[in-house]
């Protein structure tokens, strides 16, 4: 998959998250309609926010140059604000 479609569909997460728990949406569920004895909007709920965080993961790996791309610089052992060598000179 190429990485500008990649985007496109990372840029779509946001509303299609939206649209999945809208309340006309959440309306669709009775609420005596039960799957295993729980309630079947809070399964449908759990299943949506799972589905969307795979997803988003899946959509982040993709987008993502080079593995650790992600990671935070190392960090200096010197207290902020500390001048450096490059600084005196």
């Amino acid at each position: 998959m190429d990485k500008g479609r990649v985007k496109d569909l990372a840029t779509l997460m946001p509303w299609v998250g939206l649209f999945l728990f809208a309340p006309p949406v959440l309306f669709l569920f009775r609420p005596d309609t039960t799957i295993f004895g729980v309630p079947v909007l809070p399964v449908y709920l759990f299943t949506m926010w799972f589905v969307l965080i795979l997803t988003s993961r899946k959509l982040t790996e993709h987008l993502i140059d080079e593995p650790g791309a992600l990671r935070s610089p190392p960090q200096s052992d010197q207290p902020p604000g500390a001048s450096t060598p490059r600084d005196e000179a």
